[in-house]
């Protein structure tokens, strides 16, 4: 089967994030102890776009969960996770909203100060209901006969959100597993969750992880199909994490709360069928800049309004990441208290 070049597309997508943040750091600053008159102090926020990820820190802004708080916050979407790791690790960065990688837990185990505090959304939505995200095959293979189980992707060529050592990959290694088969078995190709629609649907890839808004738009405009079951495949994992970086586990732990207080306030309007409700549509659709049907049409990720975080999924990626080879730069796992901060959510929650 002839593969198409991605290299551009990931060039030009972390090119794209590192000058954004980089401008957003050179204009505002890094320093989180600076202020504006009125005392507000503002935290620099990167995020992947995807609707289980970016859903809460849309809605906080729509509802002014941050009003009274003391804190505003910029936006700024990530391509690839390592950067954002990395920026979290050098203060450019104060959250990342995304997911755990290998290079957050090298970080950590060189002694950075780079913790998950908070879950976000999963895919154990109710009932039969659909999952959000999941491993996604291009349909025309499925059409053709040449895919007809994860075990026939072997050797194929499969989009992940960053290389091997994201959460994405992590994912991906569960799907795969379902047909007997690791990462390894396959070419992983990172790219950003909108170019994987486009490269499947041109054959620059065979199959993919995707996420809400994109795994209902690769579906509905016939470019993909889902080839396992993810909510078997995932069970409890819960990759959506919520990470700090030294500015607000050390030096601002109070701003740290106040965040994710915000959180918790932006996480009641998508109880339930949130896609019943306009308002939630509509500032889903203007953040991750999609038709509004995208959203109503599109499956439901569960968001826990406990922002419960599940810590058995950091020993999960460890093994795995270590089983693989090369990721990891240290032999014995990390102890949860190492990677994960329960106080600031238990102090958001008060």
């Amino acid at each position: 089967m002839k593969k198409q070049s991605t290299t551009l597309v990931r060039v030009l997508g972390a090119v794209a994030a590192i000058a954004m943040i980089s401008a957003t750091a050179a204009c505002s600053g890094t320093d989180p102890d600076d202020e504006s008159t009125d005392g507000t102090k503002t935290l620099k926020a990167g995020y992947v776009a995807s609707l289980g990820a970016a859903a809460q820190p849309f809605m906080a802004e729509r509802l002014g969960c941050y009003d009274g708080l003391g804190i505003e916050v910029e936006l700024t979407p990530v391509a690839n996770p390592a950067d954002a790791i990395a920026f979290l690790a050098n203060e450019k960065l104060d959250i990342y909203i995304g997911s755990p990688t290998a290079g957050m837990f090298n970080q950590v185990a060189q002694g950075s100060l780079i913790k998950a505090v908070s879950g976000q959304a999963t895919i154990n939505t109710p009932g039969d209901a659909p999952a959000p995200s999941g491993f996604f095959a291009a349909k025309k293979l499925v059409d053709s006969g040449e895919v007809k189980t994860v075990a026939d992707l072997k050797g194929m060529r499969v989009g992940a959100i960053g290389a091997m050592g994201t959460a994405s990959s992590y994912l991906i290694g569960k799907s795969l597993e379902q047909g007997g088969l690791t990462p390894r078995d396959v070419e992983l190709i990172p790219l950003s969750l909108a170019d994987t629609v486009t490269a499947l649907e041109n054959g620059g890839i065979d199959a993919a992880f995707l996420a809400a808004p994109y795994s209902s738009m690769a579906v509905d405009q016939g470019v993909a199909v889902p080839i396992v079951d993810s909510k078997e495949a995932y069970g409890d994992e819960t990759t959506a994490t919520i990470i700090f970086g030294p500015t607000l586990l050390e030096k601002d732990r109070e701003s740290g709360a106040a965040f994710l207080k915000a959180m918790e306030c932006a996480t009641e309007p998508l109880q339930g069928d949130y896609r019943k409700n306009p308002d939630v549509v509509a500032a889903l659709s203007e953040g991750l800049k999609v038709p509004e049907d995208t959203i109503t049409d599109g499956a439901l990720y569960y968001f826990d309004p406990a922002l419960t975080l599940n810590e058995s999924t950091f020993d999960g990626m460890q093994k795995m990441f270590a089983d693989y080879g090369g990721l990891l730069t240290y032999k014995d796992p990390l102890p949860i208290d190492k990677l994960v901060d329960r106080e600031i959510l238990a102090d958001a929650l008060k």
